[in-house]
């Protein structure tokens, strides 16, 4: 459709109207509010331009929108679980800031054993573009005020370039610091095409992949949302599994324990 391209006065988003529908008060499909025809200068700001219609025709991959609903569904909707979404929420702090997180889910997974669990996720989501040092920061300043909270890294990338690897690492070992066997202080899921495209949740998306095999029939189908940070963080992270690490950390303070009351 053949139309016109307008930069919103209050809130800066670009909208696509019809030639039909151009007038002197346009309103804007973003915050619904209303933006002038630069009737004066139209060139300055307004530009002819085709629209693809449907929901493909938001530009920028609908402002990054088809990642996060690609990570909510992988998280929920593939495991037969109850989840509540909210995409793109700014949670308010105390003292005034604020830390973006690009969804919030609660999904409770239901167990073998009739007992459920209820985890909190937050996901910071990029289509093609590389997670910054700063948004594994953000993620995990949210970590420390929702204690056992599931952190999602995903992107529609095949894999993590190395800066990324190493900072997500460090955010992982530091989750990994409490002490074994209590549990996970923040698991962390790194989601990419391999899995965002894939039409099964875990672990069949990894089942056509021999040289995952092992991990595979590993995979702790009691508890999908862990065992998926666990496998995950061995696939993109270059991690230990994570009981291997905590028997490991645990022989680690023992020797530690050991040496301190040897010295005294």
């Amino acid at each position: 459709m053949w139309g016109a391209v307008l930069a919103c006065e209050r809130c800066g988003q670009k909208n696509w109207y019809a030639v039909d529908d151009l007038a002197d008060q346009l309103k804007c499909e973003r915050c619904l509010g209303h933006t002038r025809f630069p009737a004066q200068n139209p060139k300055a700001r307004l530009q002819w331009a085709y629209r693809v219609n449907g929901p493909f025709s938001v530009p920028d991959h609908c402002n990054g929108a088809y990642v996060g609903l690609a990570a909510m569904r992988f998280l929920a909707g593939n495991h037969n679980e109850d989840a509540t979404c909210v995409p793109s929420i700014n949670i308010t702090e105390k003292n005034g800031g604020s830390l973006e997180v690009d969804f919030l889910m609660w999904v409770r997974e239901r167990r073998y054993w009739l007992r459920e669990e209820v985890y909190l996720i937050a996901g910071e989501c990029k289509t093609y573009a590389h997670f910054e040092p700063r948004d594994v920061r953000r993620m995990q300043v949210i970590a420390r005020k929702f204690p056992g909270v599931v952190l999602v890294f995903a992107t529609f990338r095949d894999k993590l370039d190395p800066q990324e690897k190493r900072s997500i690492q460090r955010l992982a070992q530091w989750e990994r610091g409490l002490r074994p066997p209590e549990g996970w202080r923040a698991p962390i899921i790194i989601l990419t095409a391999k899995e965002l495209f894939s039409f099964d949740g875990a672990p069949q998306c990894w089942s056509d992949d021999s040289t995952l095999k092992d991990k595979v029939e590993r995979f702790d189908h009691g508890k999908t949302i862990e065992a998926t940070a666990d496998l995950t963080q061995q696939l993109y992270l270059g991690m230990s599994p994570y009981q291997d690490w905590a028997h490991e950390e645990m022989k680690r303070r023992l020797v530690r324990g050991r040496s301190r009351r040897g010295g005294q």
